[in-house]
């Protein structure tokens, strides 16, 4: 296909998905949109990953490589993609068969910069909606642009479920920091704030498998404990930075029980007492040092 023909980049990186692989590359050389590059990335995979991949390399762009990580990973597809817009999709989840069209073609009729998908979350005993769009709103104030992309807990982090133009990626230089989890709060972030409009699309969905063994799943190692203060220090400052309202939640980085009634939330700008976990009984400002 012609580089000037490509109206989508989707970039999947794959790590040790052997059992799952196959029904999200299923789910993306059969969309209904032709004019699609699907650029796979082994990051190193120790199982049978690879070969499923192979299966399809008629189809798509495929990367072997040593394993970097999923932040880099994405880095690899996002310098290399020619795509007018960029998607993201893990290679444990599916896609709708006419996902890319109905984003793209949203995208196109408003001039956005960024379209949305509902989120079906699959989890391992039932199905829910962590993102549900019943309607087509374009968004054009930051505030607006943050509400039409949080989920039911106020979260805006999922890049899986966004369609981004290229060029707004490219010229801002957006990029997932490296080495690090939670890679997709700053990412995120910031396409947000520099989309010119967000297009909320219905119809459409994005399927996120529930696993075992998954990054997020996993336990809270120190290091992930550490990489997760840090996105949202970098959270919190970009949005003081640039005046935006986060939501409540978002203000606050970590939490420990002070006594077995007493749970505290602190933050970088923040400190607040809950009791019993759930009633806020005090807000303090932090000062800055």
């Amino acid at each position: 296909m012609e580089k000037n023909v490509i109206k989508v980049s989707v970039i999947v990186p794959a790590y040790n998905v052997e059992g799952y692989i196959e029904a999200c590359l299923n789910s993306l050389v059969n969309q209904t949109m032709k004019e699609i590059e699907i650029i796979v990335i082994n990051d190193g995979s120790t199982d049978k990953t690879s070969e499923i991949i192979q299966k399809y390399s008629d189809r798509v762009v495929v990367i072997n490589q040593e394993n970097k990580g999923l932040a880099e990973t994405r880095n690899v597809g996002i310098r290399i993609a020619n795509g007018e817009y960029i998607g993201f999709v893990d290679s444990d989840d599916w896609v709708d068969l006419d996902y890319f069209e109905k984003l793209y073609n949203s995208a196109k009729e408003n001039d956005a910069d960024m379209s949305v998908a509902s989120i079906l979350k699959h989890k391992l005993n039932y199905d829910r909606y962590n993102l549900q769009i019943k309607r087509n709103v374009v968004a054009e104030s930051v505030e607006d642009k943050y509400r039409v992309c949080q989920d039911k807990t106020k979260r805006f982090f999922y890049v899986w479920n966004k369609l981004c133009r290229t060029s707004l990626i490219k010229d801002k230089k957006i990029l997932f920091p490296t080495g690090r989890n939670f890679e997709d709060v700053t990412f995120s972030m910031q396409t947000i704030f520099y989309s010119n409009k967000i297009v909320t699309v219905p119809d459409v969905k994005y399927h996120y498998i529930e696993r075992r063994g998954s990054i997020v799943k996993s336990n809270m190692t120190e290091k992930k404990r550490n990489d997760h203060d840090v996105a949202y220090k970098e959270l919190q400052e970009f949005a003081m930075l640039n005046k935006i309202k986060l939501p409540e939640r978002l203000n606050y980085i970590n939490n420990y029980w002070k006594t077995p009634l007493l749970k505290i939330y602190e933050g970088r700008f923040f400190k607040k007492f809950v009791l019993f976990g759930v009633l806020p009984i005090l807000k303090i400002k932090k000062n800055e040092g």
